[in-house]
């Protein structure tokens, strides 16, 4: 038997609380869903994160409205810092604190997308995608004018770790934060009880980024059924398709730590610059043709594709895709 606070059946109240919903993109209702399962849980819940970076409890969650963050706090040392400044500070507290690097609190970063709810039997994953925000944006909203200790980059694993003095560094207050800026799913919650491994974690955020990629897709497709489009609906109908394959090509280079500097050029990174990285790396087929056909559909570029064309650019897309998705599945899953 498992605690109340470390149950399944506490997931499932708080979602029915808010209407059993698929997902949510409301900031307020993310913050209340999230410091309910933190608050009613007494912070007994796990929280996965896609590069196996885990906890087993979250002590509370904080929303930076002005800048748009969220910050899930795993690690609150502050007594062991004030004891240290006003020396009170035992020999076995310190050992304590020198455990977590005399951190005084470390935390998970994120500009929240949407949270989307899993249900798996009686066991509810909720999944957080973040926002993209380019690298430099990022750092201002975390960092700010805080000195910075250390800042390391791990893009394949969807993270990157800054450690920093927040205020002034004689009041030692040490920062480490996990922070995200990429637009995947990056992190998942869940109840104790009946917990899966970290690795269905990792697999359950690739599968639903994939997931949404191609149910993107289909949504074109099904606008595409109608037969009365006129010329502006059919090339913001490629341009759709177009974006929809820059995202895919974008991800696939970040599971495969690909160097395209996405962090810093996320929405200026072209085509052909991805072709000719992912062609050095892994053997996939992507023409220059469909590349041309996808430029010409997102500029004004003159030229005129009928439904079909349209159709048969989609077709392509959706090929490639598939060759993209099946090679991800092959060798991350």
């Amino acid at each position: 038997m498992y605690d109340y606070e470390t149950s399944e059946q506490l997931f499932i109240d708080i979602w029915q609380k808010y209407g059993s919903p698929d997902e949510v993109d409301d900031a307020d209702i993310i913050f209340n869903i999230l410091n309910d399962l933190v608050t009613v849980s007494k912070h007994k819940i796990v929280l996965d994160h896609y590069s196996h970076i885990n906890f087993d409890e979250i002590i509370k969650v904080d929303y930076d409205k002005e800048n748009s963050i969220f910050k899930l706090y795993w690690l609150d040392n502050n007594k062991y810092r004030l004891a240290n400044l006003n020396h009170e500070l035992s020999e076995m507290d310190s050992m304590i604190w020198w455990t977590s690097g005399y951190c005084t609190y470390e935390y998970l970063a994120v500009d929240i997308n949407r949270i989307k709810f899993f249900k798996k039997d009686k066991h509810i994953f909720v999944l957080i995608q973040a926002n993209m925000i380019i690298e430099k944006e990022l750092r201002k909203k975390v960092i700010g004018k805080n000195e910075v200790i250390e800042i390391e980059n791990c893009t394949d694993e969807l993270y990157a770790r800054y450690i920093f003095w927040e205020g002034n560094k004689d009041d030692l207050i040490k920062v480490e934060c996990i922070a995200n800026n990429l637009p995947y799913y990056v992190c998942v919650i869940q109840p104790k009880e009946r917990i899966p491994s970290t690795g269905f974690s990792k697999r359950l955020l690739l599968l639903c980024t994939l997931k949404e990629i191609n149910e993107r897709l289909q949504k074109v497709w099904k606008a595409l059924q109608l037969e009365d489009l006129d010329r502006d609906e059919l090339f913001s109908k490629g341009n759709t398709i177009r974006n929809i394959m820059e995202f895919a090509l974008k991800h696939f280079c970040v599971m495969f730590n690909i160097p395209i500097d996405i962090e810093q050029k996320y929405g200026y990174i072209e085509l052909g610059y991805m072709r000719k990285k992912i062609k050095a790396e892994v053997d996939i087929e992507i023409t220059q043709g469909l590349i041309i056909t996808a430029n010409e559909l997102s500029h004004d570029s003159g030229k005129k594709y009928s439904l079909e064309d349209i159709k048969l650019f989609y077709a392509d897309v959706k090929e490639l895709i598939d060759g993209l998705q099946n090679y991800i599945c092959e060798k991350e899953i």
